[in-house]
C-alpha cells in the first residue's frame, strides 16, 4: 500500500512499530473512534496525519528490513515526519486519507491461517497486545528490526503456526474448486 505526498509515493504498512507509534499517541488502535470523537475535527485531523506518519515510518522501516535481508539497497524514500504532514498538507487532504489509513490497518491484520476450536482442551484467552506480538515474534527467533517491520497479522500467523506444530488443528477452507484439484 502506498500514500502520495506532494509527487512522492511512500510505502505505507500498519507494521508493529506503527503500531507502537499509533499506541503512543491515543492509547492503541481501538481507541481511535473514542479518541476523534473525543477531540473533534481539529483532532481527528491530527490524529489521521499521525496515523499516516506512522503508516508510512512502518511501511520504510519494512522496505529496509526486506532490502537488507535480500542484500539490496533500499531505494525508496525517507519517511516523511508528522510535523512536515501538518506543514504540507490541507485539513480535507488528511480527511481523504483516512480510507487508506483503515485499510492498511485491515491489510496489516488480516491472518492467514486459522485454527480450529476444540471441546477437548480447556483454552486461556490471551489479550493481543503489542508486547505480546513482539514476544512471541522474537521468541520464534526474528530479530526486532525484522518483528517491528511484520504486520500483526504476519506475527498472528507465526503464533498459529507455533500452535499447530504443538497439536492444534488448523481449519482449512477451500472453495468448490479447490477441492476438484485435490487428488
Amino acid at each position: 500500500m502506498t500514500i502520495e505526498i506532494m509527487g512522492t509515493v511512500y510505502p505505507a504498512r500498519y507494521t508493529i512499530h506503527a503500531e507502537n507509534l499509533i499506541a503512543q499517541k491515543i492509547g492503541g488502535i481501538e481507541n481511535l473512534e473514542a479518541a476523534v470523537e473525543k477531540d473533534g475535527s481539529a483532532g481527528a485531523i491530527d490524529i489521521f496525519a499521525f496515523m499516516v506518519a506512522a503508516l508510512i515510518e512502518g511501511g520504510v522501516q519494512h522496505g529496509k528490513v526486506e532490502s537488507q535481508l535480500m542484500g539490496k539497497d533500499y531505494l525508496g524514500p525517507e519517511p516523511i515526519s508528522y510535523e512536515t504532514i501538518t506543514q504540507l498538507l490541507q485539513p480535507g487532504e488528511i480527511i481523504d486519507l483516512k480510507d487508506t489509513i483503515m485499510e492498511a490497518i485491515r491489510e496489516g491484520n488480516k491472518t492467514n491461517i486459522e485454527l480450529k476450536k476444540t471441546a477437548k482442551k480447556k483454552v486461556h484467552a490471551v489479550k493481543v497486545t503489542t508486547e505480546w506480538l513482539k514476544h512471541t515474534a522474537l521468541k520464534s527467533g526474528m530479530t526486532l528490526a525484522e518483528t517491528l517491520a511484520s504486520t500483526p497479522g504476519e506475527i498472528m500467523d507465526l503464533s498459529a503456526c507455533e500452535a499447530i506444530d504443538n497439536g492444534a488443528q488448523q481449519k482449512i477452507k477451500m472453495s468448490f474448486d479447490d477441492t476438484l484439484k485435490v487428488r
